[in-house]
């Protein structure tokens, strides 16, 4: 695959849930700065101290923001994307800025067609093969296909 889309990831650390349950939470907000959230502490306990938890705010791009601005915003839009929810706004008032990540390549472009030109786990080397997210789709979905499609390619010619 050629090119890349890149990503920022900015965190948030409280010590009350904004929401229970393990979900990812969309912004259908057209003017969205945040694309996605997710309370990765619902999810994983032990990625936050006890008692406290880890909100994570997924942004499409690198937008050129400090830092500063960056938290501010997302934490605005976090705002916006819970307003129906008292409890969530509360919980949202004890949350403090922890992290941002800037990803610079964090998903190869996947325009109609891509699937097609997209290597197979197979190298053509007897012994070595592939088993990444770019022999089926940038995503987790298609680095565990890709993982899966690999093993039984890998279990095949164990057998032999």
């Amino acid at each position: 695959p050629k090119g890349a889309l890149q990503a920022t990831v900015v965190y948030f650390g409280g010590s009350a849930a904004v929401y229970g349950g393990k979900k990812i939470v969309l912004n259908a907000s057209p003017d969205a700065l945040v694309n996605n959230a997710q309370l990765l502490s619902n999810i994983a306990p032990s990625y936050a101290p006890p008692e406290h938890h880890l909100l994570s705010a997924a942004v499409l791009g690198v937008p050129a923001l400090s830092d500063e601005e960056l938290f501010a915003r997302a934490m605005a839009d976090l705002r916006r994307m819970f307003a129906g929810s008292r409890r969530a706004l509360h919980a949202l008032n004890g949350y403090a800025p922890l992290a941002i990540y800037r990803i610079a390549y964090a998903q190869f472009p996947q325009p109609p067609g891509t699937r097609a030109t997209l290597p197979t786990s197979s190298t053509g080397r007897q012994g070595l093969y592939f088993a990444a997210e770019f022999t089926d789709s940038s995503s987790i979905n298609g680095a565990i296909a890709s993982g899966e499609a690999c093993a039984a390619i890998v279990a095949q010619w164990l057998s032999q």
